[in-house]
């Protein structure tokens, strides 16, 4: 556990580790509540302390950012809520919308209650709730440090303590049972030595401090002792001051787990748990991958069925065209890889490959025209053209090259011999002189005799 002390000048954090307390204390400068000061004062802390964001905090908001109410009313349990609020907003010099409140109900008999309320600002709620759950706190238990000065209820013990703390105020706390309902008194005031003063201020509270069995002191204000004879009190007890001069760094590190404790942290400043913070955002996460995965598949169903028509109509067109090209003839199934590898071993006199005796489609026969035409970079084909013959047109300056076109035809009894025509025409061009420019039409066709 790391227990965190704000007051209005200080923030101190303590750290038990290996038997050893530690403690660290970063004085504020600005609004304590501002989450750019929270997180300087935790990386300084964890310097000097060692710990980490993985353990356990505790923190202590002490005056004035906190205030106690603690009341006897005629109301029960029921109803508590609502009647302190109302009580608080007469009481509280401040809007009663910038706090945020708890409380517990120390006793209920018929239609009375005896309760304990604390109120928190929530700026600072707020603001430390939102430090927490930005980087992923183990947990934030969030108490007034009045809270540290309760007895344990659960004791018959009448017992007025004060201790001292490190603001420079005396610290008092106590319990009697008045008409079968406890009746708490919790308060600070300014430190003295004057036992006379001291009296004053509490006989000022308008207590029958008579009542209580013991007045018990710590060492450092053990000048106060004559105070017990001044208000009654039959005894007094001296016991050793508070761990690092202020009653609040035990149970800050949780070392009085009998005594009571607030919630604070609901609604809006609840913190996220594992399920929350890990489970839920994986949860949600899974559930967009199997919506996106589903929706995927889908989509490639429906594309597979696009494509599956698509080739559909395309082998349709295929048997159209060999039907025209070699009437009477079944058209092949495509086979375009195992075809042309063996028309190039053929060509290149290696062995035979499968499917080198297999009929080809016109597609085909325009790729096996092209290996009998030499590329010509002063010729360019633009258009070529399949259907009972295969017709190629394009242009070139050059007359002569469009006829070199035909040259890798001869003696050769795959296509007929290509029919070239060229005619020439006259343009000007970019610096505006005339120039002639020859469109061709080369055409020939894959014998049918010689395509099995």
């Amino acid at each position: 556990m790391v227990g965190i002390i704000l007051t209005r000048k200080n923030l101190r954090f303590v750290h038990a580790f290996k038997g050893e307390d530690k403690i660290y204390d970063h004085e504020l400068d600005g609004a304590p509540w501002e989450e750019a000061i929270i997180m300087a004062a935790m990386q300084k802390a964890r310097e000097h302390l060692g710990f980490t964001l993985r353990d356990d905090f505790r923190l202590l908001v002490d005056l004035p950012y906190s205030h106690a109410v603690i009341q006897s009313v005629p109301f029960p349990q029921g109803q508590l809520a609502q009647v302190l609020e109302n009580y608080l907003e007469e009481e509280l010099p401040y809007d009663i919308e910038d706090f945020k409140f708890d409380f517990q109900v120390l006793e209920t008999k018929g239609q009375q209650s005896c309760v304990l309320g604390f109120w928190i600002r929530a700026d600072i709620l707020s603001s430390w709730c939102h430090y927490a759950d930005e980087y992923s706190l183990n947990s934030l238990d969030i108490q007034p440090c009045e809270a540290a000065l309760l007895p344990s209820f659960k004791s018959n013990e009448s017992i007025l303590k004060m201790s001292p703390d490190r603001d420079g105020k005396i610290r008092y706390c106590g319990i009697q049972i008045q008409e079968g309902l406890p009746l708490l008194l919790l308060g600070s005031m300014k430190a003295t030595e004057d036992p006379e003063q001291v009296s004053n201020m509490l006989r000022f509270q308008g207590s029958n401090w008579a009542n209580f069995n013991a007045l018990e002191l710590t060492e450092s204000l053990k000048p106060l002792a004559p105070c017990a004879k001044q208000l009654g009190i039959p005894d007094t007890k001296i016991v050793p001051d508070s761990t690092f001069g202020d009653p609040f760094c035990e149970y800050a590190l949780g070392r009085n787990s009998a005594r009571l404790l607030f919630n604070y942290r609901k609604g809006e400043f609840a913190q996220k748990g594992l399920e929350e913070r890990v489970l839920m955002p994986v949860a949600i996460l899974i559930l967009s991958l199997t919506t996106l995965v589903g929706v995927l598949a889908w989509k490639n169903y429906q594309l597979a069925k696009v494509e599956t028509s698509n080739l559909t109509i395309l082998t349709r067109q295929k048997e159209k065209i060999w039907d025209h090209l070699f009437e009477g003839q079944k058209a092949p199934s495509s086979r375009m890889e195992q075809q042309m590898e063996a028309l190039y071993k053929k060509m290149t006199g290696g062995e035979e490959g499968p499917g080198e005796s297999e009929n080809i489609s016109s597609l085909q026969s325009l790729g096996f025209l092209f290996t009998y035409i030499k590329p010509d970079d002063e010729v360019l084909i633009e258009r070529a053209s399949i259907g009972k013959s295969i017709t190629l047109s394009g242009m070139s300056k050059e007359q002569p090259r469009i006829y070199k076109l035909g040259e890798g035809f001869k003696n050769q009894d795959q296509f007929r011999e290509p029919n070239i025509t060229a005619d020439d025409k006259i343009i000007k061009n970019e610096a505006g002189q005339e120039e002639t420019l020859y469109s061709f039409r080369l055409s020939t066709s894959l014998l049918k005799q010689d395509a099995k």
